[in-house]
């Protein structure tokens, strides 16, 4: 570990990329994200909205549970679940959609 801090920071000092060889291949990475997108089939817009409609809110001690249905894709809702603490200290929990 320090030997690769050592390295690094020479390289640096010398004008070379401050990042030391690790093994990392850029197009091996490349490959498998391509693959892991291929497998994952049709995916949503990357610049979708998500929205979230509360369906129900219990009070329970000490905490809320929040019962919420996302649109994640516009196909199909997705049910949820949040809780959050009745009060946070020195200020009032705050809902964070």
């Amino acid at each position: 570990m320090l030997a690769m801090r050592r390295r690094t920071m020479l390289a640096a000092m010398a004008g070379g990329p401050a990042v030391a060889n690790t093994g990392f291949d850029k197009r091996a990475a490349d490959a498998r994200r391509k693959r892991l997108y291929s497998l994952m089939g049709d995916l949503p817009a990357r610049g979708r909205k998500i929205s979230a409609r509360i369906v129900s809110t219990e009070e329970r001690p000490g905490f809320v549970l929040e019962k919420l249905v996302l649109d994640l894709n516009g196909l199909e809702p997705a049910p949820a679940w949040f809780v959050r603490p009745k009060q946070v200290k020195g200020a009032p929990a705050r809902h964070p959609v």
